[in-house]
């Protein structure tokens, strides 16, 4: 499995791109999807992102399905958060927004790992950036989490996720 994983980076950061045959078996074999957060969260790479951003967008659409919050959404979001790029604010606002409780579980400050003040500047350029999610919505989030002291010490609570994400992977183990 081990070869399987670093043949599937491997290609993914030399090419740039994932394409859905690789998000496919990811989703089907849990023990490999497992095996490529573990080795994401142990070396994350810039190239990692189309990757990141496919998988996410899975569980997206998974998690619009029902009402809860899977571990595998949180890892995903994280690991895509710390590459730390404004860009992938709406694809972890979309997350954040799949359900009630992937609204209420996943972490604001996964909004706005690629900056507090960065992130706010994204939005107010993208005021009505679409119908379902409104920038000011997103606004409204990330002011309210910051009015209260959730965004202090940005570091330091990504690392908490982080030990979150590992701890789930470790219980995974057979």
């Amino acid at each position: 499995m081990r070869v399987q994983v670093q043949d599937l980076l491997q290609r993914v950061r030399a090419t740039g791109t994932c394409d859905n045959a690789d998000v496919e078996l990811l989703a089907r074999n849990g023990c490999l999807r497992d095996e490529v957060y573990r080795t994401l969260l142990a070396d994350p790479q810039p190239q990692d992102c189309p990757l990141l951003c496919s998988l996410l967008d899975y569980e997206i659409e998974e998690h619009e399905l029902h009402d809860a919050l899977s571990d595998n959404m949180v890892i995903c979001a994280y690991l895509l958060a710390i590459q730390r790029r404004v860009k992938d604010a709406p694809r972890l606002w979309a997350a954040k927004m799949a359900n009630f409780s992937t609204f209420l579980g996943l972490s604001t400050v996964l909004l706005v790992a690629g900056g507090i003040d960065e992130t706010i500047a994204y939005w107010e350029k993208e005021k009505g950036w679409f119908v379902r999610r409104p920038a000011a919505s997103v606004l409204s989030v990330i002011k309210q989490a910051r009015a209260k002291g959730n965004l202090e010490d940005l570091g330091g609570r990504l690392a908490e996720i982080r030990t979150y994400c590992e701890k789930s992977l470790n219980s995974r183990i057979t």
